[in-house]
């Protein structure tokens, strides 16, 4: 049975914390392996829809938890009206990428629909929606440490050419780690997004060796790393 509810006193470093239902009663453990393979960390106050399994120490506790996509609060016909610049971006940046493939040029800059990107991406900040692929362009403003818990993740945040920030997590036993990456370097990108209140999160920026989810990458110093 599926239960729903929000991530609450999320303790990063020991990769656990709880979730507290919106149908009430007591707060239920949940450790980081329980999100499976959503390729992110959680941070606070997000909601989720999970399973209860009993656990021998701490009794209830938080199993196949996903991350819920929070939709605007406009009317239907709002969310559709929404919905098709959406589509209608990723489609373009995806037939852009693969003329250029195709033609052997290079991808120095992106900034024609990098653009279009940034505003999508700004859109689904502001309205708090999460799994959408996107492709775009930023400047590398600060390299943080790997994630070693699970699978291991170059993280670095970019900031686009609209002033947002976002926090890229590469998979680095999937793919190629960037090397020799640096502050104020151009990197382009396509992948998943998913929102949390810091910018949100780019994830999937690999190919999927199951071949069941859209394949991303990212580009640094005209090399591809996928």
């Amino acid at each position: 049975m599926s239960h729903q509810g929000r991530i609450t006193d999320w303790n990063d470093d020991r990769g656990f914390g709880f979730i507290t239902p919106n149908s009430g009663g007591g707060r239920v453990f949940v450790h980081i392996s329980a999100f499976g393979k959503r390729q992110r960390r959680p941070v606070g106050n997000e909601i989720v829809t999970y399973e209860l399994v009993k656990d021998a120490r701490k009794g209830n506790r938080a199993a196949n938890v996903r991350y819920r996509v929070l939709h605007p609060t406009s009317s239907h016909s709002n969310w559709h009206r929404l919905l098709g610049p959406v589509i209608s971006v990723i489609v373009i940046a995806i037939l852009a990428y693969g003329f250029i493939q195709k033609q052997g040029f290079s991808l120095p800059g992106l900034s024609s629909w990098s653009r279009g990107a940034d505003s999508t991406l700004q859109n689904a900040y502001d309205n708090r929606q999460s799994d959408i692929q996107l492709a775009g362009e930023g400047i590398v403003t600060k390299i943080l440490a790997d994630d070693r818990d699970g699978s291991r993740h170059q993280r670095f945040i970019l900031r686009l050419a609209s002033g947002q920030t976002v926090l890229v997590a590469h998979n680095i036993d999937l793919a190629p780690r960037i090397g020799g990456l640096r502050t104020g370097d151009s990197v382009a990108f396509n992948g998943e997004y998913e929102w949390n209140p810091k910018g949100g999160v780019i994830h999937w920026t690999h190919h999927d060796p199951g071949g069941r989810h859209t394949a991303g990458w990212l580009r640094h110093g005209g090399k591809l790393y996928q």
